[in-house]
């Protein structure tokens, strides 16, 4: 799975930046304008409601209102240009109904907007712990792979024995402990990178570096950050990680980074629960299959995580 979609036209709108927006804006009304005063007859108010909609969209309720007045005082004074016989009220009339038009576009396109981000956000979150879901994750980590000139650690991560505790404490028991994790994930990372919720209690996060040397004492700290967090609670839980350290410039996709840190996390699992196995991105990787490997026992109480460094080889 690629994690990239196809974008929609929203998307598309989305993605074009605030100056795109305003200029394309500017450019159309100025069209329309030319248009309403030399052909006066053509009427183009309609229009002028599909531009406010794509004000209203993009950008700032209030850029919408104000673009609304703009709109209405273009369009009036071009009808009042045509010379066509008129009274104040019917002008008042004219201008009140211009306003109640395009109050209603306003409204109902920034209602619809606030839907689309609530909809957009459902899709791109995981619903338990509010994590980017495994397409978002990767969908970020291509992004990142392909703009950063800094190393990144990339690391998979695994809570020990969930399934016990599932068994023994209560599924409510076992969301708990998901959620506490993520949220002591989200506090280990900062603002360095992603992690994502790729299904389960397995976890996958990104975070750039400072330099290659410092993706070892990272990964180890994100571990314990989290397993402090776990071991505060009832059923006491360990999670387990396999990172992976990968300088600017590797040939390494996705794949392949997320595929050498789930085989240092299975390494990790069988040979010590509750450790933190980091790699550089050459360094030559035994990746068990999941299938032989066996979980048996309760999670044991955590007291010092242990932390295996395979040596680097160019």
């Amino acid at each position: 799975m690629s994690g990239l979609e196809s974008m929609t036209m929203a998307d598309r709108l989305e993605a074009a930046s605030t100056t795109t927006v305003i200029a394309s804006v500017f450019l159309i009304a100025l069209i329309l304008q030319i248009i309403d005063i030399t052909y006066p007859a053509i009427g183009m108010g309609p229009v002028y409601v599909l531009l406010l909609g794509l004000v209203s969209w993009r950008l700032s309720r209030r850029a919408a209102v104000f673009s609304a007045v703009i709109a209405i005082v273009l369009n009036t004074r071009a009808t009042i240009q045509t010379g066509i016989p008129t009274t104040t009220t019917i002008t008042l009339l004219r201008v009140g109904l211009r306003c109640a038009v395009l109050a209603f576009v306003v409204a109902t396109m920034w209602a619809l907007r606030r839907a689309y981000e609530r909809e957009r956000a459902s899709a791109r979150l995981d619903g338990m712990t509010g994590l980017l879901n495994r397409s978002s994750f990767e969908a970020a980590m291509v992004t990142m792979l392909s703009s950063t000139t800094m190393p990144v650690v990339v690391g998979v991560m695994d809570l020990d024995n969930f399934k016990s505790i599932n068994d023994h404490h209560g599924h409510a028991v076992g969301d708990d402990t998901i959620r506490t994790a993520s949220r002591a994930a989200v506090r280990g990372l900062e603002s360095y990178g992603f992690v994502g919720r790729m299904g389960g209690d397995e976890f996958a996060f990104i975070a750039a570096l400072p330099d290659a040397g410092s993706g070892e004492q990272f990964a180890i700290d994100f571990h314990r950050t989290i397993s402090e967090a776990l071991i505060s609670l009832p059923a006491l839980s360990t999670i387990s990680m396999g990172a992976v350290i990968a300088p600017p410039g590797h040939r390494l996709d996705y794949d392949a980074l997320l595929l050498r840190a789930d085989g240092l996390l299975y390494t990790a699992k069988r040979n010590a629960k509750a450790s933190v196995i980091v790699a550089d991105v050459g360094a030559p990787t035994v990746l068990p299959s999941a299938i032989q490997l066996v979980r048996r026992g309760d999670p044991a109480p955590l007291r010092d995580p242990q932390t295996r460094l395979v040596p680097v080889h160019s």
